[in-house]
This record gives structure tokens, C-alpha cells and sequence, in this order.
């Protein structure tokens, strides 16, 4: 039995007890044979800023895999152009393209924001957007949280929907959507939680998550406080993980692992990326007694989205995430250091213990367990 939108509701589940999860009968065991796409939803300035961020380095990590991943690595968070497909840039030249198209829906309230991240993604050559896949107004939400959710958020709805519904009939199977925004402003905040309740509505048996950026401790809107307060109860009653990232600790990290002085937003977008990146994209096979075989190829291929949300957030009130990524350096380094598994599960691990996302400064004494008071 087939739903709405090509998502199978034939067997809703009771994952939190009231509202339904992805079911596992017949119909959906596709999934053993692919991962499934990622429909990425990019809202306001920041989450369209590393969105573009994160098509680049997916982009980029293509190259670098095996060649018989780069298929099902592509095929998750691009696809290919139609043939009679074309792509305008700004100046109104019509160009066709046969670059792969990211899986992506972009969101602002100012059209300057959407309009630089088609052209820096054309820039790229590797890799655009589908300029069909946009929805801008003339004017921004002003930090206004109610402003985006209540206002913008019903003017809009129905043409973000037609946009997500297009780009996911796109995709051969559904792995889920990954909504990218920040916290203290109006639009991504605001806006942004109302298209996850939108979503949520639309595509219930769906595994929905967000990646959030969680503003400077000193304070970038004056609002901030009330806006991320507001976006972060919402979310948690509509998403399925919450992958929260912290401004504070991006700067750190540019600052004392990569050696940047002075980190823009794009330094730190660029690390924000990458760490969620490094989630989403491995998609080793796992053999019946839950190993890694060695290029046997056997076994069940991760679903991305999917399996983040069973394993990390399998209750309600573990829906939080935080993002670690080892190791971080500067890449003119990464050619004179040599990586170990055990070395580098140890530091991960060494990094949870402690609480910190940078790996500078571990306490190596601390165990599970000990007494920290």
C-alpha cells in the first residue's frame, strides 16, 4: 500500500507512543537495497550558507571513495538533470547544465541569499541547485520569530510543500529530510519550525532531522535567547533529531585546530559542514552479526537518515544531538600525520567522556563512571 507523497503508510507504528514511525512491513524493505535520498531543505541565511557548504564537500568526498560507492554516495543527495533541463543565472542567460543537481530546497525571505548560493554552486562546476527549487520574498522576517513562524509560515506553506513534494517524486526512494537553519534569527528559526511542522504533517511515517546552529554565547540578535527557546520547542515535538551546533565551538575549532586567526562565517560553515558530512556519508555494509565485512559486500547497506534517528533518538527525550569529529587539522598537515582506528575511536571516545567537541586539551584521566565533583 502506497500514501500520500510515495511514503508507505501501511503500517504506522508506535515509536513515541503517538505519533507514527517508518514502518518495516514488505513495502519498504527496499531499503536493504539502497539507503535511500536525502531531501535537504535550506532556510534563511545561515542554513542556506552551509547548505551550500555541505553540497560542496559531499561533492568533493565523492572523488575520494571507491568507485563502487561513488554511485550510491551521488545518487543519495544529487541527481541527474533532465535532458531538456536548463538553469538560468541572474543575468537571464539560459544555460543547460549537466553538472549533478543537489536534492535541496532554498528558503529565504531576502532573494540576495538564494540567488549567491545558486551562483557560487554553479561557480563550483561540479555540482548545482535546480533554480526551480526556490521560494524568496522581497522582504526578511527582522529577527522576528512569530514574524516567520505566523506570518511567512502560512503564506508559505502550500508552495513549500509543492516544492518538497516535486524534488522528493525525484528520488526512487525516500530516505528522509535534513532541514538545515539557525536558531536566533527570524527566518530560519521561525520559519524554519514551521516547515518541519509542515513536513511532519505531510510525510508522518518520514524520518525527519535538522541540523541547527545555535548562536554566540555574547549574543548576535538581541532576541536570540527567545528565538532559539521558541524554534527548540517546537522542534522537539516535530523533528526526529535535533543535531545542534554551536557557534562558540566552531570558532574555537577554526581558531586552535585549523590555525585561522580571524574565522569568517564561511570558515566556520566550512567545519560545520564537514562534521555532518562525516555523518551522513558513510555507507559501509553491516553483516548479520552487526561487523563491517572486508569489501565482502554483504550484508545491509546503512540507511542514512533512518538509522541516525532509530539508534541516537529511539526516545522522546533523546532527540538532542551534538557532533565530534576526529581528527581536525589544517590540510597542508593532513599529508605528514598517519591515521589509526584504535587511535582515533580512543580520542572520540576520550571527547564524549569529557563533554568537549575539540580535541585540544583532553583529560585523559577521566573514565566512565569516576567521580568529577
Amino acid at each position: 500500500a502506497r500514501g500520500r507523497r510515495g511514503i508507505d503508510e501501511s503500517a504506522p507504528g508506535d515509536r513515541f507512543g503517538d505519533r507514527p514511525r517508518i514502518p518495516q512491513p514488505r513495502a519498504f524493505l527496499d531499503v536493504v537495497a539502497m539507503p535511500g535520498s536525502v531531501v535537504t531543505v535550506q532556510l534563511g541565511q545561515c542554513g542556506n550558507q552551509v547548505g551550500a557548504e555541505l553540497f560542496d564537500t559531499l561533492s568533493a568526498e565523492i572523488d575520494a571513495h571507491p568507485p563502487r560507492d561513488r554511485a550510491g554516495i551521488r545518487r543519495a543527495f544529487f541527481r541527474e538533470p533532465h535532458r531538456d533541463e536548463h538553469d538560468s543565472d541572474v543575468s537571464g542567460a539560459s544555460t543547460s547544465y549537466m553538472a549533478p543537481v543537489a536534492r535541496a530546497v532554498l528558503i529565504d525571505m531576502e532573494p540576495k541569499v538564494v540567488q549567491a548560493s545558486l551562483r557560487r554552486a554553479r561557480r563550483t562546476g561540479r555540482w548545482r541547485y535546480d533554480g526551480d527549487r526556490t521560494l524568496a520574498f522581497q522582504s526578511g522576517s527582522g529577527n522576528n520569530w512569530a514574524r516567520g513562524y505566523h506570518t511567512y509560515g502560512d503564506a508559505v506553506r502550500h508552495d513549500v510543500l509543492d516544492l518538497v513534494a516535486k524534488e522528493a517524486e525525484a528520488c526512487d526512494h525516500v530516505g528522509g529530510f535534513m532541514l538545515m537553519q539557525s536558531m536566533a534569527g527570524g527566518t530560519g528559526a521561525g520559519l524554519g519550525a514551521r516547515v518541519a511542522e509542515a513536513l511532519r504533517d505531510e510525510y508522518p511515517t518520514a524520518t525527519l532531522m535538522n541540523h541547527c546552529v545555535w548562536p554566540y554565547e555574547s549574543g548576535e540578535v538581541i532576541v536570540q535567547a527567545y528565538n532559539t527557546l521558541l524554534t527548540l520547542s517546537s522542534l522537539l515535538d516535530s523533528s526526529d533529531g535535533v543535531a545542534v551546533v554551536q557557534n562558540e565551538e566552531l570558532h574555537q575549532t577554526c581558531v586552535k585546530l585549523l590555525g585561522v586567526e580571524r574565522p569568517t562565517f564561511g570558515d566556520m560553515n566550512a567545519v560545520a559542514a564537514s562534521q555532518l558530512a562525516g555523518v551522513l556519508l558513510p555507507a559501509a555494509r553491516r553483516d548479520a552479526a552487526g561487523g563491517v565485512p572486508g569489501g565482502g559486500g554483504s550484508g545491509r547497506r546503512l540507511a542514512n537518515l533512518h538509522d541516525l534517528s532509530m539508534d541516537l533518538c529511539c526516545h522522546a527525550k533523546t532527540r538532542l544531538l551534538s557532533l565530534r569529529q576526529t581528527p581536525t587539522m589544517p590540510p597542508k598537515s593532513v599529508e605528514f600525520t598517519t591515521f589509526q582506528w584504535p587511535s582515533l575511536l580512543k580520542r572520540a571516545r576520550q571527547m564524549l567522556l569529557t563533554g568537549t567537541t575539540l580535541e585540544e586539551g583532553l583529560d585523559w584521566g577521566l573514565e566512565p563512571g569516576a567521580n568529577t565533583t
